[in-house]
């Protein structure tokens, strides 16, 4: 994500259009299976990706001494205190409590452009549900995040503009407990949307409207967080410069037969 960043909108102190931020569900659409129709198993391919376009930060948590190494291009080594090792099937994965911190420093490699393709790809395994009117992140930055909701809906951040699975008026999709689930999270210029995926499959996605305009926080100086909070199990935290497709979200995800779009409400 070099260079990305346009100063007219993001610069630090620069003011943006306000977006649906902290509002209870944006309006779009949803639909795709439950979450956790994976086992984990997915091949759920690392850092030597066949296709690393766009591929800036790599959190495999493939080695137990080195938690944080990125293995990506970019080398955003994470500093890690109070995770542990564990397993995702036979792949390495990390376990998370509410005291654990993993950090990325802020670089402008990890930073969002204006009207920028962007995904951001994980597997989790929810422990536990976060207490009412409180949330666990799975990723968080300034200009992007990857967030839990209390009953287990999740919430893509892009810019100021978000997509839940939970959202209101709708049937919404959560997250279940115990249960690997492969979630997704990307921004596609070409369409002016922003989609979060459950298990390969769209489960909610927001549109721009023709009089909105995309915009994201300055990147400030806090960087990358991962399961600050979470209470679980977290693997293959991948952020790409580039918008992830549905056929390939659904082969991250170890699945056949997703659903390629967003049905209608």
């Amino acid at each position: 994500m070099r260079n990305w960043l346009a100063a007219v909108v993001i610069a630090g102190g620069c003011a943006f259009t306000p977006g649906m931020q902290d509002q209870p569900g944006g309006s779009g659409q949803r639909g795709g299976g439950g979450p956790g129709s994976g086992s984990g198993m997915a091949p759920s391919p690392t850092c030597e990706r066949a296709d690393p376009s766009g591929l800036e930060l790599c959190l495999d948590f493939n080695s137990a001494t080195t938690l944080g190494t990125d293995s990506g291009p970019d080398h955003n080594d994470a500093t890690v205190a109070n995770v542990v090792p564990m397993t995702r099937a036979q792949e390495a994965a990390a376990q998370f409590n509410e005291s654990s911190q993993t950090h990325v420093a802020e670089s402008p490699s990890i930073d969002v452009t204006t009207d920028g393709a962007f995904s951001i790809e994980a597997w989790i395994d929810l422990a536990q549900l976060p207490a009412p009117d409180d949330s666990y992140q799975v990723v968080s930055h300034p200009q992007y995040s990857i967030e839990v909701h209390h009953d287990g809906g999740v919430r893509c951040t892009i810019g100021t503009y978000y997509a839940d699975s939970d959202d209101t008026g709708l049937d919404g999709i959560q997250l279940a407990t115990g249960t690997w689930t492969h979630v997704g999270c990307t921004y596609d210029p070409t369409t002016t949307t922003v989609a979060v995926y459950f298990d390969g499959s769209p489960a909610h996605c927001y549109q721009l409207d023709s009089d909105e305009q995309w915009n994201a926080d300055a990147p400030g100086t806090s960087g990358v967080t991962v399961g600050e909070p979470f209470v679980g199990g977290i693997d293959n935290v991948h952020v790409l410069a580039r918008t992830i497709g549905a056929a390939e979200m659904c082969e991250l995800a170890g699945q056949t037969g997703c659903k390629p779009v967003c049905p209608d409400d």
